[in-house]
């Protein structure tokens, strides 16, 4: 069977292997998605196009979104795919597989036949990769460098609010607003240190905060590997270089929020790849 962008789907025989995400800190954005619990236990999109892309207007690896009940791929290589599809962070890389999976970009454009969660689209993804691109792929956990999100000594400096679940916006400055110590972590991963952060706090609730840029924190930057005046970037005494941000955060957030990252090494899902075709167009 094949995914044609005109016609319906028709259920593949057999099953496709399902494989349980097991990072939750890495959350795509929220859409409104009614449950259904007749929902398949093998879900597949109803129609989806897969096309290789003829400009590169993302960086690699492109960007995988939801949009008006699509799933959408834009520049997209199947190694962005495949992060999507098992909701794994975006700093480990899948291991294995052949070399053309980090270089090649695709169009991707799918649609679920009915109101569908967003694990549902992601199982739907994998589905969808292992009938077009042939992937066979399993999880490990593999020893991984990390940041762990601790109380700082003195503990915490934080308003605790009542709820409901709220967000972490902006980049620097950032602010919380009923924000769980998991959306933290997870802003803290994306925007700033650009590794995973693994919520150790033991903070359950919600709360409210507000971290500035710490503008001596960008002395601090030439001990930050990539940072400083080590030849690899970074603008001495710049808290905002992109350099310079972990040295910007190590450093401001005992002081601003009564918190501390701390580096270490932790077992984290690894997408292994043991085989894979380039798709055909429809």
């Amino acid at each position: 069977m094949s995914y044609r962008p005109i016609c319906r789907a028709r259920t593949i025989a057999g099953s496709v292997a399902i494989f349980a995400a097991q990072l939750g800190v890495f959350p795509l954005p929220a859409r409104q998605h009614a449950e259904q619990s007749s929902a398949p236990a093998n879900p597949e999109f109803e129609v989806a196009s897969i096309k290789q892309s003829q400009t590169q207007k993302r960086p690699a690896p492109g960007a995988v979104f939801f949009r008006g009940g699509r799933v959408i791929g834009e520049d997209v290589t199947l190694v962005g795919l495949l992060r999507f599809a098992y909701n794994l962070s975006p700093f480990v890389d899948p291991i294995g597989g052949p070399n053309w999976i980090r270089s090649i970009r695709f169009t991707v454009d799918a649609k679920p036949g009915r109101v569908a969660t967003p694990q549902e689209e992601r199982l739907m993804m994998r589905a969808l990769l292992a009938e077009r691109f042939k992937v066979v792929a399993h999880l490990e956990d593999r020893p991984t460098a990390v940041y762990f999100l601790e109380v700082a000594k003195g503990g915490p400096k934080l308003q605790e609010t009542a709820g409901p679940k709220g967000a972490v916006n902006r980049y620097i400055p950032f602010y919380g607003k009923n924000a769980t110590m998991e959306q933290l972590a997870t802003h803290l991963s994306i925007w700033l240190l650009r590794r995973p952060v693994i919520d150790k706090t033991g903070l359950k609730g919600f709360y409210n905060f507000a971290f500035q840029a710490d503008p001596e924190a960008g002395s601090a930057a030439s001990a930050v590997p990539g940072g400083g005046a080590d030849g690899r970037g970074g603008e001495p005494g710049n808290p905002y270089d992109p350099a310079n941000l972990a040295a910007t955060v190590t450093d401001g957030l005992p002081k601003q929020l009564g918190l501390k990252v701390t580096e270490g090494k932790a077992p984290i899902p690894v997408v292994v790849v043991e085989s894979a075709e380039l798709p055909s167009e429809n």
